[in-house]
């Protein structure tokens, strides 16, 4: 969340001060239209015909890490089908379903259900066994990048890791919109943004 929409918020608000602005996470999928939300964050182009879809940043990168100790423990793997004799930190769905690990390279694609000690369903707490050095983590690589900086996480496999359509602001076509989100279009597209994270809905007043 705070990855996605803080950065948005702060400025927004302090240039529009009579805009109420609710920020929603949420990683199910969610009508939108149905439950009142001016807008929602998806990743790709997912979306039904009758939205209107904005991309918000440039395209990004999921990289698979771990911490120098981890990787001298356990080897580095070579290819992604090594991940499945790694502990690895996997991430469930509200729906029950665990978040696969994907790649491609060459033309080739992988997909990988990960297996390990941890599992959960927030990026922050992936980011922080990461760290621990619990086991390999996938992340956008906007969320991990001051980690590889310091040196406290090194990315594997980054060849098996192509860059990824950017997430999307998308709306409904058919409804009308209110003053003040079209207030937030018109500053995100001033602004631009590159959020990281999923499910994020909208609701101004």
């Amino acid at each position: 969340m705070e990855a996605c929409l803080a950065p948005f918020a702060g400025p927004f608000l302090a240039a529009n001060p009579e805009v109420s602005l609710e920020l929603i996470s949420d990683a199910a999928r969610v009508d939108i239209v149905e439950n009142g939300f001016d807008a929602g964050v998806r990743f790709g182009e997912d979306l039904a015909r009758d939205m209107i879809a904005v991309p918000l940043g440039g395209p990004l990168r999921y990289l698979v890490l771990g911490t120098p100790a981890y990787l001298e423990r356990h080897g580095r793997p070579e290819h992604p089908e090594d991940l499945l004799r790694h502990r690895c930190v996997r991430h469930r769905f509200p729906s029950g379903g665990i978040f696969p690990w994907e790649f491609e390279k060459g033309g080739r694609k992988v997909t990988i259900t990960p297996e390990g000690p941890l599992t959960v369903n927030d990026p922050r707490m992936t980011l922080r066994a990461g760290l621990d050095g619990v086991g390999l983590i996938r992340l956008a690589e906007d969320y991990v990048r001051p980690g590889i900086a310091t040196g406290q996480l090194v990315p594997v496999l980054e060849d098996w890791c192509p860059s990824l359509p950017s997430w999307f602001l998308y709306y409904p076509s058919r409804r009308q919109m209110s003053v003040a989100f079209r207030t937030f279009l018109d500053f995100v597209a001033r602004h631009g943004a590159a959020p990281t994270g999923s499910g994020h809905l909208y609701h101004l007043e």
